[in-house]
């Protein structure tokens, strides 16, 4: 009878950790501009990345700004503001400014979405692994596609596909401009971690071990 009460007590324990996850999951914000974890190439620091005038053809959200190191477009490798700075894959010219985001996952169990935008195009690494490369056709406003800066010309990526582990984890976002004008990027998405279910469900039987243990002894 004992012995079944025991066990009982320890499926419960289990049910409840399989229950607590959602509860406890923490959700991680990939906003461009909210100043949390950003910094560029140019300035090193966290935080100092320049909200942007944008081109009225540009994606508008409410959840991502658009962000540069300055409000400019002149690229690092062309004299000339107006001269086109040609892409090609791979390119053999810098970026005009590279963008991060680092991030902390508390656990090893993570689904997220990322997308992206950026004038003209932007090349886009996880923990130095590329998601999306640049694209280097130029449309209207931008590039014809992803990753450009019009709303149809996103870039997504599934972040979940990454099995992301727990600890700290570095976005960046490589931004190519093709002549003289405002560039930056945006990006928006979440990441959820959650603690494994068989951790909470040992973390759950042991305290009502030591719950049982302490009435045990008390009696």
């Amino acid at each position: 009878m004992k012995h079944l009460r025991y066990t009982s007590i320890i499926a419960l324990a289990v049910l409840l950790g399989l229950a607590l996850p959602s509860a406890r999951a923490a959700l991680i914000p990939l906003n461009s501009g909210d100043g949390i974890g950003e910094y560029n190439n140019f300035n090193n620091l966290i935080g100092p990345n320049v909200l942007i005038n944008v081109h009225p053809l540009w994606k508008q959200n409410d959840a991502g700004q658009w962000v540069s190191y300055a409000d400019t477009g002149e690229p690092r490798t062309i004299t000339t503001p107006d001269v086109p700075d040609p892409i090609t894959l791979p390119n053999p010219n810098p970026p005009a400014a590279t963008f991060y985001e680092v991030f902390v996952l508390p656990y090893g169990n993570n689904t997220g979405h990322l997308d992206i935008w950026a004038d003209d195009t932007a090349r886009v690494y996880l923990d130095q692994v590329l998601l999306i490369d640049a694209n280097p056709i130029q449309g209207s406003a931008c590039t014809a596609g992803p990753i450009g800066c019009t709303p149809g010309n996103v870039g997504s990526f599934d972040l979940t596909a990454l099995h992301l582990s727990a600890g700290p984890h570095t976005l960046a976002l490589e931004a190519y401009q093709r002549a003289g004008s405002p560039f930056g990027v945006m990006y928006q998405g979440s990441i959820t971690s959650t603690p494994e279910p068989i951790t909470l469900a040992l973390i759950g039987a042991g305290l009502l071990g030591l719950g049982l243990f302490r009435r045990r002894k008390q009696a």
